[in-house]
């Protein structure tokens, strides 16, 4: 009985140090900053005005209303194809516009993990190919229905012929 009563001290001796832990740990994350203060952060240290970002923040706008707007498969093939191969080149572009970039910049935004050129660049283009991705699917889900109403049509007229051909050979 004794042995079993100094086991429950230990696990509540135990289960008290966990809780400390954890209160401590949620204290000091409390006290760290949260992503809304990180977005702020970002969106305060950057330049909005500089021509390099109004164009490629209007080059984005232009693009993703085109994806949104065009008909066209090829005009979609080329952005989907011109977007996965800038998202696939990424790190190399960050890289290179970091080497150069007081020919264009007031200040160097391309970090050597290339945070600033993903956040700006990489996202949307990420999201123009997720839309076009959707439109794709749906476009495909819509022929498939069609296709196969059409088929069900055909099917119809075809026993709808073959029981008037069986109807007259009985006769």
């Amino acid at each position: 009985m004794e042995a079993l009563e100094q086991l429950k001290d230990q696990a509540g001796a135990a289960f008290e140090e966990l809780f400390e832990n954890l209160r401590a740990k949620m204290a000091a994350a409390h006290e760290q900053a949260g992503i809304l203060d990180s977005l702020r952060g970002f969106a305060a240290a950057v330049d909005w005005k500089e021509p390099w970002i109004v164009g490629v923040l209007v080059s984005q706008a232009l693009l993703f209303l085109a994806v949104l707007v065009s008909r066209s498969p090829q005009v979609k093939m080329a952005v989907f194809f011109l977007a996965a191969g800038l998202v696939y080149n990424a790190e190399r572009v960050n890289s290179l516009l970091a080497q150069r970039w007081q020919r264009f910049a007031t200040q160097n935004y391309f970090d050597k993990h290339g945070v600033f050129f993903c956040a700006l660049v990489s996202t949307p283009l990420l999201l123009d190919m997720f839309v076009i991705l959707i439109q794709y699917l749906l476009q495909t889900s819509s022929l498939l229905i069609s296709m196969k109403r059409k088929e069900l049509r055909h099917r119809a007229r075809q026993r709808a012929r073959d029981e008037a051909a069986n109807g007259k050979k009985n006769t």
